[in-house]
């Protein structure tokens, strides 16, 4: 009869010693890899959403303040230097765009960004830094007053007796048509 080799419990084998250790070795690069692009990709996006809003802030200001005689993109320029602050998350070199453009029925103002954010892991790799960018738009419509005409080409006043004469009959009709009353808890029924 053959006779087994047992073992007792917490006792490994000769062929088993130091395979953990030997695993985390070899997956310690891939590891790495992937960690340092998920804090790369995540600063990137973070600074992006910031630079965003940034951009709309300064395309809904600007447009707001557009009537008033004051300077567009000057008023823009201001909007993104508080809404992005230098150094957001390691960012440097904002560079805004703004453009106003007019046409005989909208104002458009047009904001664009880029940033640049450094890579902690490109840089192990070549890549020192990148750049992440954002658009906004902002339209205002001049619309024309418009005019009403009657057909009779006046208005009636609204104080003249035949027309509150007829607001009055017209609201103490419906007042005594309906009369609500409650048939249960929580509902409403309407009895003519």
């Amino acid at each position: 009869m053959p006779k087994f080799n047992r073992m007792k419990r917490g006792q490994r084998g000769p062929a088993q010693r130091g395979s953990a250790l030997m695993l985390f070795s070899v997956l310690l690069p891939a590891i790495t890899l992937i960690v340092g692009l998920a804090v790369d990709l995540t600063i990137q996006y973070i600074v992006q959403a910031q630079l965003q809003l940034a951009t709309d802030g300064a395309a809904r200001g600007a447009m707001r303040l557009l009537g008033t005689g004051a300077n567009a993109t000057e008023i823009a320029t201001e909007y993104m230097a508080a809404n992005m602050p230098a150094g957001f998350w390691f960012n440097t070199a904002i560079t805004p765009t703004i453009t106003l453009s007019t046409t005989s029925t909208t104002e458009t103002i047009n904001v664009s960004a880029t940033s640049t954010v450094p890579l902690f892991l490109g840089r192990l790799l070549g890549y020192g830094a990148t750049k992440v960018g954002a658009f906004s738009t902002e339209t205002a419509y001049n619309l024309a007053p418009c005019v009403l005409g009657y057909p009779s080409g006046t208005a009636p006043a609204k104080t003249s007796a035949p027309s509150m004469r007829a607001l009055r009959s017209l609201r103490s009709g419906r007042i005594s048509f309906f009369r609500m009353e409650r048939s249960a808890p929580g509902t409403v029924t309407s009895v003519p």
